[in-house]
């Protein structure tokens, strides 16, 4: 979604589902920040997309101490909610998901899988709120809900948790990122076709279009320079993700970068990095 919004026009729909992709991604990458003291006693999975029993569900992070296993749905909302009779809301008025609900689906659903692996640790979750422009009105009491003025202790907390661990442990880690799907079922990745995306090499800084200056890749915008060897495998790694079918050869290459870069230099990284399959007019790069 990323690179189809720099390369391609997104509808109004499809861009709003990108912003808000982006903007949770945003929040995970904040929590796991304040994660990280705990990297020396924990085991820290994050983004598991796991299925039991034909039900697919997904956890932003998972914290693995010695006693008890916590499960973490993170959210990066901004601005006024309250909470009515169980019913969450916008300040305007306006009913949104209750993320409660979605965050004890996932309890059970994990608590299930661990059953199957005959593990019987104790699991707790919370949700958490890391935007510090979120408020939340009547806020439940009891719920586990880590507001983000509250996020430092909580982190802390866990912090000071004994944490001793073991195979069992390790073990567990192993066989959760073994299980993990890659692709989600979840996402809704809009239509698109080589011929509708615009071509260019994009600066990594402003997301702009670059041009060739004195030898280099250079940037009109923010000014920044790059060097054409790490653009071209940069960009090769963008064509396989949005076109995985796509063979990666020196003319498929020299077109994404719109003639920016000379064949000859193009060929030269490719066989520099990559595995070269085939020979003349027929050779492709893995």
């Amino acid at each position: 979604m990323h690179h189809l919004n720099q390369r391609k026009a997104l509808n109004a729909k499809d861009q709003h589902y990108y912003f808000n992709l982006e903007k949770g991604y945003l929040g995970e990458q904040i929590f796991k920040q304040h994660m990280h003291r705990l990297m020396n006693k924990a085991i820290i999975l994050d983004d598991l997309l796991l299925e039991i029993n034909q039900t697919t569900f997904q956890i932003d992070l998972v914290c693995i101490l010695q006693h008890k296993i916590y499960l973490f749905e993170v959210k990066n909302y901004e601005g006024d909610f309250y909470v009515d009779k169980n019913v969450w809301y916008m300040i305007a008025g306006k009913e949104i998901k209750n993320p409660l609900m979605q965050l004890n689906r996932s309890e059970s659903l994990f608590r299930q899988l661990l059953a199957e692996y005959k593990i019987n640790i104790p699991i707790e979750s919370f949700l958490i709120f890391v935007n510090p422009e979120f408020t939340l009105l009547q806020a439940p009491l009891n719920a586990n809900i880590i507001l983000p003025t509250q996020l430092p202790r909580f982190i802390k907390h866990l912090h000071n948790q004994p944490s001793l661990l073991n195979s069992m442990h390790q073990n567990l880690s192993k066989q959760l990122t073994s299980v993990k799907l890659i692709k989600s079922p979840f996402s809704r990745i809009p239509v698109y076709e080589y011929e509708n995306i615009e071509k260019g090499v994009i600066c990594q800084h402003c997301k702009s279009f670059m041009e060739v200056d004195s030898g280099k890749l250079h940037c009109l915008k923010c000014k920044s320079n790059e060097e054409f060897e790490k653009a071209v495998l940069r960009n090769v790694d963008e064509m396989t993700l949005l076109f995985p079918d796509m063979k990666i050869t020196t003319n498929a290459v020299y077109e994404w970068c719109k003639g920016l870069i000379q064949k000859r230099k193009i060929q030269s990284i490719l066989s520099n990095h990559l595995k070269s399959i085939g020979h003349g007019k027929g050779r492709y790069y893995s």
